[in-house]
């Protein structure tokens, strides 16, 4: 018997103690169930709590998973776990080491959330990482991507949760390899490469990987995740040395530095650079443009320099229209004004109502119209 919620379960507080989290993500048809299944098969599999995404009422991946029921327990989440359940993914995990509990002590020995193909994961991991009661308890580990080799380009060029999805995994699984040839996988490599050049590629045969690759596949992967991160903004009035335990630095409002900040600054960019860290700067004005010391500024652009800005009214109604089309989908004025008027308007939480939409007129066949969203809406 599963213990109560509220019944007096030990919770983890050290890194080390926390149970591990391993996101499996990758676009419709790209074989995460299949993965997931050969993963769950091979030997000596510790204890696993899964936790599967789908749209709708009716889980259908969740029919496809056929492993051993005395090495894993499964729960389905239906709706977009990137935006409408996120509460809901953070109350199953609280709970979670409670409800799988046996003899007061927590079942399960890891986490495996495989979301739906339209996920963008950023936001989940936002729940992993900064929700305090899921921090306590669990640490990411892996986000492993799925990767359709024979579609994979393709669909990277259309769809934006794909580019999304391969962007912050650590792991890519390519996936259909046998259905390639030799041209075709180089283009895709080459597309991967933009896009997230640091990432592990294993491939995946029949969905599965040998033993030997197999072994080394879910080693523990340090990343900026669960390993501190240095930190300096124009509030930090006295900065501290730099820590080589550090895997990023991150520099915000350089442009209102004072010298002692600037100084710092340097310091920790030489460090970054010798051993080799990430190093990322925001400021209000391009590194030439900035009122900084000669050596810092002339650094901060030697990397990619990248412009934000916010867009216009008429340029997100563009990116929307674009996006649309590359779906196939018309999206006309009324639905788009209903869209700016009603939601969140930054293009991440607007494509990915544009994405549930589709979906949701695709399962109906009926065109998209404001009637047809508000009928989404209310069914949650």
């Amino acid at each position: 018997m599963a213990a109560e919620p509220d019944q007096d379960v030990k919770h983890p507080g050290n890194a080390s103690d926390r149970i591990p989290v391993i996101l499996l993500t990758g676009f419709l048809g790209s074989g995460k169930t299949t993965f997931l299944n050969a993963l769950m098969q091979h030997p000596n599999q510790p204890r696993t709590l899964i936790l599967m995404n789908e749209f709708g009422e009716v889980p259908i991946d969740h029919d496809l998973v056929a492993f051993n029921r005395d090495d894993a327990v499964m729960e389905t989440l239906t709706g977009c776990i990137c935006c409408s359940i996120r509460s809901d993914l953070a109350r199953t995990l609280v709970t979670a080491p409670a409800r799988f509990a046996r003899g007061g002590k927590t079942w399960f020995e890891r986490v495996i959330i495989e979301t739906t193909g339209l996920a963008d994961p950023a936001s989940l991991l936002k729940t992993l990482l900064d929700e305090p009661e899921v921090a306590r308890r669990y640490h990411l580990t892996h986000v492993l991507t799925a990767v359709d080799s024979a579609n994979g380009v393709a669909t990277l060029a259309r769809q934006f949760e794909a580019v999304r999805q391969v962007a912050i995994a650590d792991v890519l699984l390519l996936t259909k390899t046998d259905l390639v040839d030799q041209t075709s996988m180089t283009q895709l490599l080459a597309t991967l490469d933009q896009l997230n050049p640091s990432a592990r590629r294993v491939v995946v045969e029949h969905g599965g990987v040998d033993a030997e690759r197999f072994a080394s596949l879910l080693e523990a992967i340090p990343t900026a995740a669960t390993n501190p991160i240095g930190w300096l903004d124009a509030d930090i009035v006295e900065p501290g040395e730099f820590d080589e335990a550090w895997t990023a630095v991150l520099m915000d409002d350089v442009d209102r530095y004072n010298a002692v900040q600037q100084q710092a600054a340097f310091t920790w960019f030489v460090n970054a650079q010798t051993h080799q860290r990430w190093l990322l700067a925001a400021g209000a004005a391009p590194p030439a443009d900035l009122n900084l010391r000669e050596d810092l500024r002339t650094r901060l652009g030697w990397g990619h320099v990248f412009a934000l800005q916010v867009l216009t009214e008429a340029e997100r109604r563009a990116v929307l229209r674009k996006a649309a089309d590359a779906r196939g989908v018309f999206l006309g004025d009324e639905v788009m004004d209903f869209m700016l008027s009603r939601f969140s308007r930054d293009l991440g939480s607007l494509m990915q109502l544009l994405a549930r939409m589709d979906q949701y007129a695709l399962a109906n066949k009926r065109v998209l119209t404001v009637p047809l969203l508000r009928a989404m809406l209310d069914e949650g």
